[in-house]
């Protein structure tokens, strides 16, 4: 009623307002990735080829406690070598971290809207085209399957090409089979929540398209991305 605009429409646009008011925190996120990529990866690499050497020899040996001592060592290593370059795990990755419980506090929001009986009824002819009524789940799909498939490609965009038997191989890896496995219940979510899911996950898309051009990186103070 405050904006004048239908359902849908004030969804989309507060979502794109949400994640324009995050693009500061991004940029910081960014910059300490720069850092992490051109001054700590390099030593936090050769820990981990450490580690893994100490823990292929503790698995061989059946030394439970060896192992023990190799994970506390290799954590320790890295936690120094992130302070050392001001690469700590929240710079790294709290502007991503912080979109999960703004995305769930939509969904609880959204409940909350479809129980109350007033904007139940805006809602269910807030929308338009096959998704009318937004209280009611996308009997279709096509919102589910688009807000999962832009998910699904935005971890790999991101993450891809990550090495193999890293923790960011296997966050790719494990978000990936999650957001597939939690389809049966994802899917039956109201199409509202997923009005905002799609336009959350396109401006992912479009925000990880831009921070690898050339002169978004350049202004940002960032080393360009290498070519493959």
């Amino acid at each position: 009623d405050a904006t004048g605009l239908p359902w849908y429409l004030t969804i989309v646009l507060s979502t794109l307002a949400v994640r324009g008011a995050f693009l500061p925190l991004i940029a910081h996120q960014l910059k300490a990735g720069g850092r992490y990529a051109t001054a700590a990866k390099p030593e936090a690499d050769k820990l981990w080829r450490l580690y893994a050497e100490a823990r292929d020899r503790s698995a061989k040996a059946n030394d439970a406690l060896g192992l023990a001592r190799a994970t506390a060592l290799y954590w320790g290593g890295l936690r120094a070598v992130l302070a050392k370059h001001d690469c700590r795990p929240l710079s790294l990755f709290g502007g991503s971290l912080v979109q999960l419980p703004v995305f769930l506090t939509f969904v609880v929001s959204m409940r909350h809207m479809i129980r109350d009986g007033g904007l139940r009824a805006d809602l269910a002819h807030g929308g338009a085209l096959w998704f009318e009524d937004l209280t009611l789940p996308d009997v279709t799909l096509a919102l589910p399957l688009v807000a999962i498939g832009l998910t699904y490609a935005n971890l790999e965009m991101s993450l891809g090409k990550a090495p193999p038997g890293t923790v960011f191989h296997w966050l790719k890896d494990t978000g990936q089979v999650l957001l597939i496995a939690a389809m049966p219940l994802t899917t039956a979510l109201p199409q509202g929540v997923f009005l905002y899911w799609v336009t959350n996950a396109a401006f992912s898309a479009v925000q990880t398209r831009a921070v690898r051009a050339d002169g978004v990186r350049a202004a940002l103070g960032l080393p360009a991305v290498p070519v493959a």
